[in-house]
């Protein structure tokens, strides 16, 4: 695979613990792939990361230190602590969108400074001390943030120190008061 540039696998049903060394690719998609629980990935040029529609995934390593678009919908047992292991070496990327992690209600920013864009999708375990976290420290950087169809959002307080252009609070069905 050494001249590999994309790869995509849809619908691979069986597949659950891949290890991918990929010197060349710039481009990974793994959708609809049920069974998968444990990637392992070694793609040291890659830019864009998608894994869509992988409920069941329970961590994997992504030894990606240039992708700068990750995308993961899927995870129903993600931990807090598993996630952020997941993404710590991912420290290149600028666009992050996770989605269907019901688990998760934890969530740093540490270490990701090229971070611009963020999309928090379906999270139904943050919380408004969740967004505190994420707003903890101030990121000149970050342009976009979309909080979609997160109901744990009650009163989440987004401070003005940031450079945002855009903030969407999207179907998030128990807001009350945000403070912007």
């Amino acid at each position: 695979a050494s001249k590999l540039l994309h790869l995509r696998m849809l619908n691979c049903s069986s597949l659950r613990s891949p290890t991918f060394e990929l010197p060349s690719v710039t481009r990974i998609e793994l959708r609809s792939c049920p069974a998968l629980v444990m990637p392992r990935l070694r793609a040291p040029v890659l830019k864009a990361f998608n894994l869509f529609n992988v409920l069941f995934l329970e961590g994997g390593v992504l030894a990606i230190p240039k992708a700068e678009q990750i995308a993961v919908s899927g995870g129903h047992a993600l931990s807090d602590t598993t996630l952020q292991a997941m993404l710590r070496p991912c420290v290149s990327v600028q666009s992050l969108h996770l989605a269907h992690m019901p688990r998760i209600r934890y969530l740093s920013l540490d270490g990701f400074h090229e971070l611009v864009s963020m999309t928090l999708e379906r999270m139904a375990g943050l919380t408004d001390s969740s967004v505190a976290i994420l707003f903890e420290r101030e990121r000149t950087n970050m342009r976009r943030m979309v909080f979609d169809s997160c109901d744990g959002l009650v009163s989440p307080k987004i401070p003005s120190g940031w450079w945002l252009e855009e903030l969407s609070l999207l179907g998030c069905n128990g807001l009350d008061a945000p403070a912007v």
